[in-house]
């Protein structure tokens, strides 16, 4: 996308990391990746859902004491309430759900970063 590699081939037990097309401005045909930021979320083996593993992996680190508590605010530039999935299948019953099910949960994550930014750090988003 834009000038990314070409795809690559891993070791199986490994992990690709597919480029995430942001916008249409090459023209070109591509899929929107959406995390499954809602409470239906399958959980990994550890127990985690999307939205633990991102309040863990990226959103932790911000935490006063954290390696970058001195950034003073996240913006989420595109964030998830930009576009609903129109497709999607958050409990895995076949059926497309609500956009109400993705929306309680940006709520959510949006509420638990927040609680990491606490209230005198800037939050934005589009």
């Amino acid at each position: 996308f834009n000038g990314s590699p070409d795809a690559r081939s891993f070791p199986a037990g490994g992990t690709y990391l597919a480029p995430m097309p942001w916008d249409s401005r090459n023209r070109k045909p591509y899929t929107d990746w959406f995390f499954n930021l809602s409470r239906f979320c399958p959980k990994d083996q550890n127990g985690r859902t999307a939205m633990d593993v991102l309040g863990i992996d990226m959103i932790e680190p911000l935490r006063e004491g954290g390696p970058l508590d001195l950034i003073s605010g996240l913006d989420l530039a595109s964030g998830p309430l930009t576009v609903n999935p129109s497709n999607a299948d958050y409990n895995l019953d076949g059926k497309v759900d609500g956009d109400e099910i993705y929306r309680d949960g940006v709520k959510t994550f949006y509420q638990r970063i927040r609680e990491v930014l606490g209230p005198d750090r800037v939050l934005t988003t589009s």
